[in-house]
């Protein structure tokens, strides 16, 4: 299909939002996206959403379809949803919905069978809430099964509706707003602070924000209301768990030290956070009738990086940028703690998306201690990997070049900036086969390997095995995966804070990776991230420590890596953090590094302390293997055949996208043999000094 083609106003967004002229009663407006991103559902559809006769029924059809409904609002509520389907196009369909207590409720439904061609579907909407909280604020979201990324094999593409009705069969009587909530944040220094907060009463609902709330940009859509991922581990991809949080009930706000909302007398529960360095509040409030409740928090640290000259700093945000956002912005980051927040303008071979209003030292914005800096995730493709520069001076997009990946890398690193991939090892857009072309040259400053709840390190150990030094990041990739600072990077700053400092000591590898314990690691005289000199047979001492808030529980094991092997691990102690001794015989060069698992799914990993022997750190004994492995990873690439929908929007980069990689693959070609006379070089290197 050619999605090209005008299907009502399709924005220019990442979700491809579209507006269409359908209504039913009590349905005053139906919205169609190609991207679906709420209420459980992540997949795209190249099915866009229409009027379409379909039997002499003029009916919605597509892959995605949100209902905004206007019979009812801001409910605890049973509500029956009825649809006359076409049980020819539709044999099953997805359904969502703005619930009270969770934000993803996702489900399927099967069409009766039957041998008429419309099927009467009715589904059962549990506590409903209908305020607004999905795409363009509205309150249900349909899709095709084959829309969604947990598809099967021969699921329906495409959802054709002739009529909906929405039905409340019993709800929570509402309760007079007559009462006030006044609350202060204030940090460790008794001063006002931005943080996360979630309200809740005693039926377990979230309190709508009042006015009070930082308003953010959600894609396209600007929200006080932040959903907090609960997804499961099998849906996700991820073999982790998602971001802890201290409520059953996952929708949350951000506060910038003061707030004010109106509510019903009652109890509530009151959750504050601030990032991994500060404990969490968790505080039962009790409203009277017509009373003005006045609360004040102030928060604790557990520990005080910074003060030690540790910064954060979340390597992969995705907001649109101008003077007027970076207020608010900021406030999101001052409220999880984050330091350095990299806020990306990403791309791909057709358009960039979420723009930035500037970049360099013009792009740079700043709160006290806190600093907004543009990047971009581009180049961005599924078949050689979603690129990912930091401290960008000038942006680079070169259409006619896009699959050639190092004529941007090199330009960009010329520049300044650091340069990498994203979601490395996760399996999702083949960033194998960009690290197998541009890491043998040289190119390749960071990799991302914390994110969604999961560390991954087999190909970063890889490459840290043939010798190459590549810095660990972590990246929330909001709004696609998780919020601000769910995972970040923590870097040693020597002396103040700027975001020059903050970088260069991230490219040197002063860093470790967490989202949630706190690491250390001294082999020797050396930290995270230095250079050993040791002469073979030495032994060197090496300690590493970990610890996490309480609230995570305790650290469940340390552990002391080299060359990718645990050469020493310990559990956590009586107070819940771990810490271990070992003596190191070096007999080849080496890279060391610790990492830590915490109890709730928690995770850190320093970058690598290196231990050159005759100019190496690499482990020759799998090289070879590992070699062979890039290098059919390259050879694939090269015979595998380009597909638009290798990428998450392709109705924006489909027209380009085939053709531009036939027309690059000569000189792909050579750049790959390049890269193997490299690996050659490599491994006769490895084989004259060993190791």
């Amino acid at each position: 299909m050619d999605l090209t083609a005008p299907f009502g106003h399709i924005e220019h967004d990442p979700q491809a939002i579209h507006t269409v002229d359908w209504h039913a009663p009590g349905i005053p407006r139906a919205v169609g996206m190609l991207f679906a991103d709420a209420f459980g559902f992540f997949g795209a559809t190249g099915e866009p959403a229409r009027v379409q006769i379909v039997d002499g029924r003029s009916c919605l059809v597509g892959g995605f379809i949100a209902l905004d409904v206007d019979t009812v609002f801001d409910v605890d509520a049973e509500i029956e949803l009825t649809l006359v389907v076409d049980r020819t196009a539709t044999a099953s369909f997805l359904v969502g919905y703005d619930a009270n207590l969770t934000p993803e409720n996702k489900r399927r439904i099967d069409v009766p069978p039957g041998e008429d061609r419309w099927a009467t579907v009715t589904v059962g909407l549990e506590r409903a809430r209908f305020a607004g909280r999905g795409p363009r604020g509205c309150d249900v979201l349909l899709g095709a099964p084959a829309a969604d990324f947990s598809k099967t094999p021969g699921d329906p593409t495409t959802l054709v509706i002739a009529s909906a009705e929405v039905r409340v069969l019993d709800r929570a009587p509402a309760a007079e707003a007559d009462a006030t909530i006044e609350l202060l944040v204030r940090d460790e220094k008794c001063l006002p602070t931005a943080a996360r907060a979630g309200l809740y009463d005693a039926a377990g609902r979230e309190v709508l924000p009042s006015d009070d709330a930082i308003t953010i940009l959600r894609y396209g859509d600007p929200i006080r209301h932040v959903p907090l991922r609960s997804i499961s581990a099998e849906e996700s991809g991820s073999d982790g768990v998602r971001e802890p949080w201290p409520h059953s009930n996952r929708w949350a706000m951000v506060l910038d030290g003061s707030y004010r909302v109106d509510v019903s007398p009652g109890t509530y529960d009151l959750v504050l956070t601030k990032g991994p360095e500060y404990r969490w509040v968790q505080r039962g409030l009790d409203v009277g009738s017509g009373e003005t409740f006045r609360v004040e928090i102030d928060l604790e640290r557990w520990t005080d990086l910074p003060a030690s000259g540790w910064y954060s700093g979340d390597a992969h945000i995705h907001m649109g940028r101008d003077p007027a956002a970076d207020e608010a912005i900021l406030a999101v980051a001052r409220a999880e703690d984050v330091h350095v927040a990299n806020v990306l303008q990403m791309g791909n071979i057709a358009s960039p998306y979420f723009e930035q209003a500037a970049f360099g030292l013009a792009g740079r914005a700043e709160h006290g201690d806190f600093h907004l800096v543009s990047g971009q995730e581009d180049p961005r493709t599924g078949r050689r990997g979603h690129t990912l520069h930091l401290n960008v001076a000038e942006p680079i997009r070169d259409p006619e070049r896009y699959f050639l990946y190092h004529e941007t890398f090199e330009r960009l690193r010329a520049g300044g900036a650091l340069s990498g991939y994203a979601h490395v090892d996760s399996g999702w857009f083949a960033d194998d086969a960009g690290l197998a072309l541009d890491v043998p040259f040289g190119l390749v400053d960071l990799v991302e390997v914390l994110q969604a709840g999961t560390l991954h390190t087999d190909q970063w150990y890889d490459f840290l095995n043939l010798g190459y030094r590549l810095v660990p990041v972590a990246g929330s990739d909001w709004p696609y995966i998780d919020m601000v600072g769910s995972v970040r990077n923590m870097v040693h700053v020597p002396g103040s804070l700027t975001p020059d400092r903050w970088f260069e000591e991230l490219r040197t590898g002063r860093t470790f990776v967490t989202n949630g314990p706190m690491l250390t690691l001294q082999v020797g005289e050396a930290g995270i991230g230095d250079e050993v000199a040791v002469a073979p047979g030495a032994t060197v001492m090496v300690r590493a420590t970990a610890a996490q808030s309480a609230d995570l529980g305790p650290i469940e094991r340390l552990e002391l890596v080299v060359h990718g092997e645990v050469v020493a691990a310990g559990s956590g102690g009586p107070d819940g953090s771990a810490e271990l001794d070992h003596p190191l015989a070096v007999e080849r060069g080496c890279w060391v590094a610790a990492r830590a698992t915490g109890r709730r799914g928690t995770f850190a990993h320093t970058a690598p302390t290196y231990l050159p022997i005759d100019g190496g750190t690499w482990h020759a004994g799998s090289a070879d293997a590992i070699v062979g492995r890039l290098r059919s990873r390259l050879a694939e690439l090269l015979a595998s055949e380009p597909d638009p929908w290798e990428d998450l929007e392709p109705w924006d980069s489909q027209a380009a996208y085939v053709e531009r990689w036939h027309t690059l693959l000569p000189e792909l070609t050579e750049r790959v043999a390049q890269a193997n006379h490299l690996y050659d070089d490599l491994l006769d290197r490895i084989a004259r000094q060993g190791g």
